[in-house]
């Protein structure tokens, strides 16, 4: 239903854009978690009940944006995003050795990321033009869609000398969260844009379901982190205009 909510709201937006766009924009670039949505503390990460930190690392960012001019320097947008950002590399390889110590055997299927997906829609003003280059900034708002993924291990555990086997999984739930975003780029000879934009994505905390299966038996609880998860990322990206 919210990836529904989330579709149409988008689709809406496009659809008034597009009567009367006189520009459009896509773009690819990285997408650079900033303060403890990168936070590397793996006690504090989405592995386990605090949450407060994301761990994630470096990802990517795709993304694209229609452009209406109010006057020759200003334009308003509507624009959609899509960020990645997958678990620091260095958690996981923490991460697995401390399973591998605790655990007869055990092996990670799927370690938790998080996929942002803003819709916004703002302002962008040229502040400088050079003929063949000028210079932008923008303020961009609107509504983001946290995903993340399931976090899932299994193995063998022995205990009472006994040996059990196990398998472990955390359901996160989506969230919808209001985001801003802050840029500032070049655009060169009306075609190629270089952008350098912040984008705080909200914040909230951290719900889901826990399931856990011993030799069969299973058996679930719901969890929420202590401290809210904020999402910041910074995006350095490159694009197309046409």
């Amino acid at each position: 239903m919210k990836v529904r909510k989330l579709f149409a709201i988008l689709m809406v937006a496009l659809s008034v854009t597009t009567i009367s766009a006189q520009e459009k924009i896509v773009y690819g670039g990285f997408g650079l978690p900033q303060g403890k949505f990168g936070g590397d503390d793996v006690e504090k990460t989405l592995l386990f009940a605090d949450d407060k930190e994301g761990g994630l690392g470096l990802g990517f960012n795709v993304g694209f944006k229609f452009m209406n001019p109010v006057s020759p320097e200003l334009n308003w947008f509507v624009s959609a995003d899509i960020f990645y950002n997958g678990l620091n590399s260095d958690i996981k390889d923490d991460v697995e050795d401390a399973y591998d110590n605790a655990y007869d055997e055990c092996e990670i299927t799927s370690f938790p990321s998080a996929l942002n997906i803003p819709v916004m829609g703002g302002v962008n003003y040229t502040f400088a033009d050079m003929g063949n280059m000028s210079v932008w900034a923008e303020l961009g708002v609107g509504l983001n869609a946290r995903i993340l993924t399931n976090y899932e291990y299994e193995g063998k555990l022995t205990y009472g000398g006994n040996q059990y086997k196990f398998e472990s999984s955390d359901e996160f739930d989506n969230k919808f969260l209001l985001a801003y975003q802050l840029g500032v780029g070049v655009k060169i000879n009306d075609q190629f844009m270089i952008g350098l934009n912040y984008y705080n994505l909200g914040s909230d905390k951290v719900k889901g379901e826990g399931t856990v299966k011993i030799d069969g038996d299973s058996d679930s609880d719901d969890f929420k982190s202590s401290k809210p998860l904020a999402a910041s990322l910074l995006a350095i990206r490159f694009g197309f205009c046409f």
